[in-house]
């Protein structure tokens, strides 16, 4: 398969949009975490609620600590979600027709010149590839995260009211 006149063969604009279909499941990432942590302060509220005046002290300080801890991982998760999206379009501009194309090389000057990238040789759709699917799986461990704190928070709730 050869390369148009951007560079790119078939092969590399498959994988561009093998990327950008995968790196826009950190769309759905994002609003499972949402849930999750709305899940962990909604449990706190309960446990400030459901929990008597003179019991609450270690269970309700517990409670607070995993929920700073799921607004800590929370903040994390959606900056990958960003970058995510972020990488989302920019692998569906990789993948355009040549005429409309986002042309690798010059996307990586840009992000130099822009100081966001230090200045080098272009990166192969492979390396950018790796790199998404690198920020995927930080995302959805930071998913599982959150949904083990709701239910740690749950039952630590539940187990001290």
């Amino acid at each position: 398969m050869t390369p148009d006149s951007a560079g790119l063969g078939a092969a590399d604009r498959d994988l561009a949009m093998l990327a950008a279909s995968a790196s826009a499941t950190g769309e759905r990432l994002q609003s499972a975490a949402n849930a999750a942590l709305l899940a962990v302060l909604a449990s706190d509220l309960f446990g400030l609620l459901a929990i008597p005046g003179a019991a609450r002290g270690t269970p309700v300080i517990a409670a607070a600590l995993l929920g700073t801890a799921a607004l800590a991982i929370w903040s994390w998760q959606t900056l990958l979600a960003v970058r995510l999206a972020l990488d989302t379009q920019v692998f569906r501009a990789f993948a355009l027709g040549s005429g409309e194309r986002l042309e690798p090389g010059g996307f990586d000057q840009a992000l130099a010149r822009a100081g966001l990238r230090p200045a080098g040789p272009p990166r192969s759709m492979q390396a950018r590839w790796f790199g998404a699917r690198r920020l995927l799986v930080q995302q959805a461990i930071c998913l599982s995260a959150l949904v083990l704190t709701a239910i740690t928070t749950l039952v630590w709730i539940g187990a001290n009211a």
